[in-house]
């Protein structure tokens, strides 16, 4: 390719390259994923993760080294850890700094948010040309593993409930059936072990009203983009660059009537179901009453458990992708 067609003459990009993903698939890929990085790019490097939370520190290296393009190669977790290196608390490192993905994990929902192609040479080629947008980023707050009230970036989707659980499950198995049969089976296997605790909620719509919710519950969904699990459509009306949160709250229910969700799950209409509660939101507050645990989910990745806090960062990150 003639360099003059070439970005990046001036702005400097990183690939953070999961290597682990996709079973390792993705570290037996490198070369191939240099190649294209060739043919497209002029100013170019890549770093590989070493363990979890290595891409958040990487990402944050970037930033310092003046980096304009950082791309995350792997799953949505890798995507979540590389974009939460971009933020100090609720805050940009460095405004205009630019964020993509190219896939290369067990789930990789994001791309379908973000436009981005499965195929290795056609997304980085994306991930060269744009176009960007000011897009969204998710703020939590929560308590993690060890009991500490601890925050984090995300940029996909926060869940709790039922799902927070299948996802811990998922990522305890191979992943070798790729992300629709492994965060299915891992739904599945959920079913039987789950305890619905009693939860209170109250957020702030995007038209800045008041809501909230109490009941025994089964899974809580709070989408920036709009796919999770592997295929689940749980914000089929929402855009990563509007703003506000789509919230799809599922009380407990039969077996039955749980199992009766799974094809709304993947056609996107939840909203339509008796028991289902649905709003467009900026910021959200949930708590289990005492005795219960609801554990959470952040894209992909189960990191702790309610009490949980979560806020829009609108317009906080530069989104290149497909619009």
């Amino acid at each position: 390719m003639n360099s003059r067609l070439r970005p990046n003459e001036k702005d400097r990009t990183r690939f953070i390259v999961n290597p682990h993903s996709a079973g390792g698939a993705t570290g037996k890929r490198v070369d191939a994923l240099r190649q294209s990085i060739d043919r497209y790019f002029t100013q170019a490097d890549i770093v590989l993760t070493e363990g979890p939370g290595h891409a958040t520190q990487l990402a944050t290296q970037a930033v310092a080294d003046g980096i304009g393009v950082v791309v995350a190669v792997g799953g949505d977790g890798t995507a979540s850890e590389a974009v939460a290196g971009l933020f100090d608390g609720k805050e940009p490192r460095r405004q205009g700094v630019v964020f993509t993905v190219v896939p290369a994990g067990t789930g990789s929902d994001l791309i379908k948010s973000l436009g981005m192609p499965k195929n290795l040479d056609d997304a980085v080629r994306l991930a060269a040309f744009g176009p960007d947008r000011d897009g969204d980023a998710v703020h939590h707050q929560f308590v993690d593993a060890s009991g500490a009230l601890t925050e984090q970036i995300g940029i996909n989707v926060t869940g709790f409930g039922m799902n927070g659980d299948t996802v811990a499950r998922a990522n305890r198995s191979s992943k070798r059936l790729g992300g629709t049969v492994t965060f299915l089976g891992a739904t599945l296997g959920s079913l039987a072990r789950y305890v619905a605790p009693m939860v209170d909620m109250n957020w702030t719509t995007a038209d800045g009203a008041q809501g909230e919710w109490s009941g025994k519950l089964l899974s809580c969904f709070i989408a920036n983009g709009a796919w999770c699990g592997g295929g689940m459509c749980v914000g089929p009306q929402g855009s990563m660059t509007d703003g506000a949160l789509d919230l799809t709250i599922i009380e407990d229910r039969s077996l039955r009537r749980t199992l009766a969700l799974t094809p709304h799950l993947y056609r996107g209409t939840l909203a339509s179901v008796s028991g289902v509660e649905t709003a467009r939101i900026t910021a959200l507050h949930a708590v289990a009453r005492e005795g219960g645990r609801a554990a959470i989910d952040i894209d992909g990745e189960q990191p702790g458990t309610l009490p949980l806090d979560v806020t829009i960062l609108a317009k906080a990150v530069r989104l290149r992708g497909v619009w």
